[in-house]
């Protein structure tokens, strides 16, 4: 694990979460996860890694690998009906 702020990757893309933890591999996201005890009484949630945007760590997350994956889904169908209706927006500004 990390406490250092995330760095920009080669890309010049910072981490989009700088508060999570980090950590250097997968499997010390999973280690991390798997140890961790909760208080007395409380149920103990389960975590998922996944790998930073930034593509420099991992983070854990809440989120099934089926939930991230339908998230994913919905975020990539809304930014290519924003890049078609920019790309229609162009073409009607070039026509006139």
């Amino acid at each position: 694990m990390s406490s250092a702020p995330a760095q920009p990757d080669d890309a010049g893309e910072p981490c989009p979460t700088p508060e999570k933890r980090t950590y250097r591999s997968k499997a010390k996201a999973n280690r991390y996860q798997r140890r961790r005890r909760p208080p007395a009484g409380e149920k103990k949630d389960r975590l998922y890694p996944y790998l930073c945007p930034c593509g420099e760590h991992w983070h854990l997350t809440h989120q099934s690998p089926a939930q991230q994956a339908r998230i994913a889904a919905r975020i990539a169908a809304q930014a290519a009906a924003a890049a078609a209706a920019q790309a229609a927006r162009d073409e009607e500004r070039e026509a006139s």
